[in-house]
């Protein structure tokens, strides 16, 4: 059984990625891509990087967790009660 990375593990790994030279270089234009390379080479498109601090909506994320939290509450009141309750006649 393979063992699990811990979430240190991978953010060093994601580190090192983002760290690496290829991402440091600049982007190239397309004409500059077709100069150096031989006949018949497809050239290669970069996507620009992603932001790393994106904004998250976490009500529409995580709408459903509101639900489940409260159905917790309500059995959770509804157990005390009931251990209150038989308390008197225990």
């Amino acid at each position: 059984m393979a063992l699990r990375k811990s979430r240190r593990e991978r953010r060093i790994e994601t580190e090192k990625r983002l760290s690496s030279p290829e991402e440091q270089q600049p982007f190239s234009t397309l004409a500059a891509d077709l100069a150096d390379r031989p006949n018949g080479a497809k050239p290669v498109i970069m996507e620009e990087p992603r932001s790393l601090n994106k904004v998250v909506n976490f009500a529409t994320e995580y709408y459903y967790v509101y639900h489940e939290v409260r159905n917790i509450a309500v059995i959770s009141v509804a157990l005390f009660a009931l251990m209150f309750g038989l308390s008197y006649f225990i």
